[in-house]
């Protein structure tokens, strides 16, 4: 079991007051949450992919200009206060 002076000392670092009621309680909970790593480091992950992330199993559509005018493209673009080449000119989001 991990020590209470484990404990004061994340306490102390984390800058939280704790009572002896509190130590023994993360004691507890601590000792689960290592045991449950324990579990996962013996799984059987030879046969898994890896997973590289949550955006990569979705199917995103890529960015593409949209060049079709008509005549609310006209009157969005003319209501511009800048304008070039019929897009309308704004500040760069990213600087280089």
């Amino acid at each position: 079991m991990i020590s209470k002076e484990k404990i004061k000392h994340i306490a102390k670092l984390s800058r939280i007051h704790l009572t002896k009621k509190d130590i023994k309680k993360y004691q507890n909970r601590i000792e689960e949450i290592l045991g449950y790593i324990k579990k996962i480091k013996k799984a059987d992950t030879k046969n898994s992919k890896p997973f590289k992330g949550v955006v990569d199993s979705f199917d995103l559509r890529k960015d593409k200009a949209y060049k079709k005018e008509g005549a609310l493209t006209k009157k969005l673009v003319d209501q511009a206060p800048e304008k070039k080449d019929n897009l309308i000119k704004t500040k760069p989001i990213f600087k280089k």
